[in-house]
């Protein structure tokens, strides 16, 4: 049986059989050939080494693409992440990579800008700056000894025309670590001030450093005790004994604050009581009547000086004169006695009528506009009321005489001097008489009136003369006429009688009421 298996083939079949063999191995060694030139496998694997590791499936694509360019085997693992060379070609491969740049590590630098786009707007512009900075500072971080991987975000806030606060720049890093490595606190510090040190108006505060395993490596590490605990406790304990005894000595000062304000109350209390002891008396009938006066003549004064002001400015310098004279109601009785006391302090006077006379020099012509407009501003300035029965006088006085009687040299004889209103006289004896004793009672009043006529009646006998035109008073729209005020040795004399009235008012105002009261006696006693 053995002996036919192991026949001897016959000669020509055995040249064929050798013939099938040979083409075989040609065959199966070309097959290997172009697998290997394929990168479909070949020798074994300690022949490769991995040249990239962790790429993204973008950058793989182009690194095997310039692999098969420069007709270079390798081998893909890690699910296609990673790319492996033979160790005689590894640094062909690199050189061959790194002519391209590759791998990009998915950001792209400054080649960006390589390629001109035609219709780019400043927004495309804007963003291509930010991809290549990023790209750059990525591929910058992943030279450091112990970072596998990086990317970087930048953020650059848009610039506006109009803008109250602009938003920072901020910046983030992500790292990938290799396995088993660290990164020290400088290292961190270093890769912050790396990427701040490259972005416009970006603060260190403003990057933030996370790895990949979400731990942020840019945060501040917690400071270390500068005691021991034991100590720390020691020190709570001293602490809180100062306290109390602050405390203690807080409570100690706020009841003698207590006690002092205790203490201020009262003598509040007794200093206000002495007050209330101490109240304003009630003031005589006299004190009111002298307050009264007062209050009226200041405000004759602020209506003289607010007249004369105003005519001041459409008359010529020193050619006009205003008087202004108040008669006043007599002041109501009080109620009771804190009323009345109040109200003699605080009291209002309450004007009856108000007499106006004005003193125009007689070389001006006063012409009927001129005289209405000045009885219309006065009557304006002075509140006039006619209802009230307020009158208001205009009078032509000789101011040429005046003056040459205060320069000293002798006035120039009037040849047809006139004598003086009668009410003139009335109305300057009635003011300071009245004004100087303080007499408000009716029958007085009337009384004093009455004797002042007779005066005047005395006066005017002795000088004789034509009777004079009385003045006119009346409201604004009436045009009155104005008087001349008399010149010369009768008006010398008439003034030299009321100005001794005036002396006797104020040297001896007792003496003068007192010679009223008999006049008046005598006439109630006639009558």
């Amino acid at each position: 049986m053995a002996e036919e298996t192991l026949a001897p083939v016959p000669g020509g079949n055995r040249r064929i059989l050798y013939i099938a063999v040979g083409v075989v191995v040609v065959l199966a060694i070309l097959f290997l050939f172009f697998i290997r030139s394929c990168g479909g496998g070949g020798g074994p694997a300690n022949d490769y080494t991995v040249i990239y590791s962790h790429l993204a499936l973008k950058d793989a694509a182009d690194v095997i693409a310039r692999l098969k360019e420069l007709k270079i085997p390798y081998e893909m693992r890690e699910k296609g992440t990673s790319i492996a060379v033979p160790k005689d070609k590894a640094d062909d491969a690199r050189l061959g990579l790194a002519e391209k740049s590759l791998p990009t590590g998915g950001a792209v630098g400054w080649e960006i800008f390589d390629e001109a786009r035609l219709g780019a707007t400043d927004f495309d512009r804007r963003i291509q700056l930010v991809r290549a900075i990023s790209g750059e500072l990525a591929r910058t971080i992943r030279r450091i000894t112990a970072i596998e991987d990086c990317r970087v975000q930048i953020v650059l806030p848009e610039t506006r025309l109009f803008e109250i606060e602009k938003a920072p720049v901020t910046a983030s890093v992500l790292l990938t670590l290799l396995p088993g490595e660290k990164l020290s606190p400088a290292q961190v510090n270093g890769i912050i001030h790396l990427v701040a040190s490259s972005v416009e108006n970006l603060k260190p505060q403003r990057v933030t450093i996370v790895d990949d395993h979400g731990n942020i490596l840019s945060a501040k590490p917690e400071p270390k005790p500068l005691i021991s605990p034991i100590y720390q406790e020691e020190a709570k304990q001293e602490l809180l004994e100062e306290a109390k005894a602050v405390e203690g000595k807080v409570e100690e000062l706020k009841k003698k604050e207590a006690e002092l304000n205790k203490k201020e109350a009262e003598l509040v209390k007794m200093a206000e009581e002495a007050t209330a002891e101490a109240a304003p008396r009630v003031l005589s009938e006299e004190e009111r009547t002298l307050l009264r006066i007062q209050a009226k003549q200041e405000y004759e004064e602020q209506l003289t000086k607010k007249a004369q002001s105003i005519l001041n400015q459409f008359y010529p310098p020193n050619s006009v004169i205003v008087k202004v004279s108040l008669e006043l109601l007599p002041p109501k009785p009080a109620k009771d006695e804190k009323i009345k006391v109040r109200s003699q302090l605080k009291e209002g006077i309450q004007i009856k009528r108000i007499h106006t006379v004005i003193l125009v020099d007689n070389r001006l012509d006063l012409t009927a506009s001129l005289k209405k407009t000045t009885y219309a501003t006065i009557a304006a300035a002075i509140g006039y009321d006619r209802k009230r029965g307020d009158r208001i006088a205009i009078k032509k006085v000789p101011f040429q005489y005046a003056l040459q009687q205060e320069n000293g040299t002798t006035p120039v004889k009037e040849t047809e001097p006139k004598r003086a209103s009668w009410m003139t006289y009335v109305l300057v004896m009635y003011e300071f008489v009245v004004a100087k004793l303080g007499f408000k009672n009716f029958i007085i009043g009337i009384g004093i009136i009455f004797i002042l006529l007779i005066i005047i009646l005395v006066f005017r006998a002795i000088f004789g003369g034509k009777r004079e035109r009385e003045f006119e008073f009346g409201p604004p729209e009436f045009l009155e006429e104005e008087e001349e005020v008399p010149t010369g040795a009768s008006a010398k004399s008439a003034m030299d009688t009321i100005e001794g009235i005036k002396g006797m008012a104020n040297e001896n105002p007792e003496r003068l009421a007192a010679l009223l009261k008999n006049w008046l006696s005598e006439e109630g006693k006639s009558k």
